[in-house]
């Protein structure tokens, strides 16, 4: 579980339920913290946050005017499960230089939590499927990878799709395919 912070002038030291997390100290750039480990998944909990408005640093910043320390941004808790997930998707369209054909490149990053690795079903642990639809709702590709275990640090998964004739988006005609990305387990 991350504790995120979006912003705080200029200095933030953060405690969980009595437990020092750490300073961050840096003004308005976000930070996160990890605190699953003293987080208290039954009944309450209290974070205490102390904010320092003048750091060591500070001596040395001559650009800014900020007077008033505080916690300026939004702060929020992010919990992922401890099973394979999907951590994000970027897409990358390529058009050829008549814009008759096109090329989709998806990564997905997938993330998997799990300290020791699993023995796996012949051959692969799960799958990712991915599904393109038209603006119009019909099929244009549909594939499914098999892939092999991994823990720890993400695996980035990357596919190329190429599309015949595809329909451009334009501020008249806002075309939108729809691609669907699965984690099958």
């Amino acid at each position: 579980m991350l504790l995120h912070f979006g912003g705080v002038w200029s200095s933030a030291e953060v405690w969980i339920n009595g437990t020092n997390m750490g300073r961050h100290d840096s003004g308005f750039t976000s930070f996160a913290m990890d605190v699953t480990k003293v987080v208290k998944f039954e009944g309450e909990n209290q974070i205490a946050v102390r904010v320092r408005q003048q750091t060591h640093d500070y001596l040395f910043d001559t650009n800014d005017d900020w007077s008033l320390g505080g916690i300026y941004r939004d702060v929020w808790l992010e919990t992922m499960p401890a099973i394979p997930r999907v951590s994000s998707v970027e897409t990358r369209t390529t058009f050829d230089y008549q814009f008759r054909e096109a090329d989709l490149a998806i990564r997905v990053l997938v993330n998997d939590s799990r300290t020791r690795p699993m023995k796996a079903a012949p051959p692969f642990d799960y799958e990712m499927r991915f599904r393109l639809t038209a603006p119009n709702g019909s099929l244009v590709e549909e594939r499914t990878l098999p892939i092999s275990l991994h823990s720890g640090n993400g695996r980035d998964i990357p596919l190329m799709m190429h599309l015949a004739k595809p329909q451009p988006w334009t501020a008249e005609t806002p075309n939108l395919y729809t691609l669907r990305v699965e984690l099958l387990e």
